[in-house]
């Protein structure tokens, strides 16, 4: 038996632990932030903060991760690996997956909508007028806020289509252009580019004119243990975000032309968003917009929108 040969492996064996203790007890840097995002206009703060290294500017190293669906950026936050998103988590999702978790994540700032800058809309190829999609194939975003107000124009107008279909974003589009589907909700810049493809808007800002108008339609959230510090640098980011924005319109949608792969000419046509600073949302009009979902019945019982939020937001 080669001894020499026994020992030189033992010695590897306990290396090699030793490292993979080290390396899984070791604590993540305590001035790094991890934020998630999807690909389309209502997180432009996000692709903003990065783009002008808003995170570096504070000490913070940061790391950007992009999901396909909500509930899988959600999903990354309560379990830690994600600390933070801004501006495009719709208030549905965010208060069913506050429920699941007895409280993660948290939002510390909104975006309203109106009927003034449009979000979504109801595009069609072959039909001008929505009264003509009766009985139709209709396609929209996926999750339950999707299902929503794609069916709250059909019920105002007194008009069923035989099928609300969920789709993935990518596949919006294209479903409405093998003729799969007859019309589809889209978010923007979708709308923008369904028109530049000479396809029919049949209604601008459909949620707002037949959902709730003026209601908070998506959050800015974090993770609800982030230390304080750390939140309220995320927090300072944010709003410089937002001032941003507001102070270069033009730049901000070449930004979203970069982040989001849309040509620069129809981004430029997008109407952005009235993103709220943290410190201009206001807890009542929470309230409001959550007793739209309850009334609606898309969620159960009653909200503390004071629990939703963190301590001192709005």
């Amino acid at each position: 038996m080669n001894w020499k040969i026994i020992s030189l492996g033992l010695i590897s064996i306990f290396l090699l632990s030793g490292m993979a203790f080290y390396f899984s007890t070791t604590p993540v840097a305590p001035n790094k932030v991890v934020i998630g995002y999807r690909n389309h206009l209502l997180y432009l703060p996000v692709f903003v903060a990065l783009e002008n290294k808003l995170f570096e500017k504070r000490g913070l190293v940061v790391e950007s991760k992009q999901f396909e669906q909500t509930k899988d950026l959600l999903a990354a936050i309560a379990t830690s690996r994600v600390d933070t998103s801004f501006g495009g988590v719709n208030l549905l999702d965010l208060t069913l997956a506050n429920q699941r978790s007895g409280g993660d994540p948290k939002l510390f700032a909104v975006t309203q909508i109106d009927q003034q800058h449009r979000i979504t809309c109801l595009v069609s190829k072959n039909f001008n007028n929505v009264t003509f999609l009766a009985e139709k194939k209709v396609g929209h975003v996926p999750g339950p806020f999707g299902t929503a107000w794609a069916r709250a124009t059909f019920t105002v107008l007194n008009i069923s289509p035989s099928e609300f279909k969920p789709l993935s974003n990518e596949l919006l589009l294209p479903s409405l252009e093998s003729g799969s589907i007859d019309a589809v909700y889209l978010i923007e810049p979708g709308c923008v580019k369904a028109e530049s493809l000479n396809y029919t808007v049949l209604i601008d800002e459909p949620f707002a004119r037949y959902f709730d108008e003026n209601s908070y339609f998506t959050t800015s959230v974090a993770r609800s243990q982030i230390p304080a510090q750390k939140l309220g640098d995320i927090e300072s980011v944010y709003n410089e975000a937002i001032d941003f924005i507001r102070a270069n319109p033009e730049k901000s949608r070449a930004i979203l032309a970069n982040y989001t792969k849309v040509k620069i000419e129809v981004a430029n046509k997008v109407a952005i968003p009235v993103f709220l600073k943290s410190s201009e949302w206001k807890t009542s009009k929470l309230t409001d917009s959550l007793i739209v979902l309850q009334s609606s019945r898309l969620i159960n019982g009653s909200i503390d929108s004071s629990k939703l939020a963190y301590s001192g937001s709005g």
